[in-house]
């Protein structure tokens, strides 16, 4: 599943893909043509949709990578650094997510490392 295929699955539930598009900032046509082209998504897009689905909270990784589920259990929101997001400063939230993602790329090294040694040295991993 794609993020735009995980974005179109989160506003299912909302009343509208108008509301939900001018809750998290675009129009929406904008949304639409995100749904349908199965286009890139903007990073500010994405932290206004982690800011918007706080309550309870919806998972990063699930939302980045289709990874794990899609909502958090309570007691998950500090193991991912997701406590009080809204309070946050956009930037720390994009600084959030990359650090996220740097593990997860860090793990996916480890792995191809362990698994493969020889496809990590053709692609550099040490």
């Amino acid at each position: 599943m794609s993020i735009s295929q995980r974005i179109a699955k989160l506003f299912e539930k909302e009343k509208s893909a108008t509301d939900f598009a001018n809750k998290i900032g675009i129009s929406a046509a904008g949304l639409a043509a995100l749904i349908k082209k199965d286009s890139n998504v903007k990073s500010s897009t994405l932290v206004a949709i982690l800011k918007l689905y706080d309550n309870p909270k919806l998972n990063p990784m699930w939302l980045l990578l289709g990874e794990g589920k899609m909502w958090l259990e309570p007691g998950e929101e500090e193991s991912m650094g997701m406590v009080d997001i809204t309070k946050e400063k956009d930037e720390e939230i994009y600084e959030r997510m990359n650090k996220l993602l740097e593990q997860r790329v860090l793990t996916l090294e480890r792995e191809i490392r362990k698994n493969n040694p020889d496809l990590a040295d053709e692609l550099g991993i040490e």
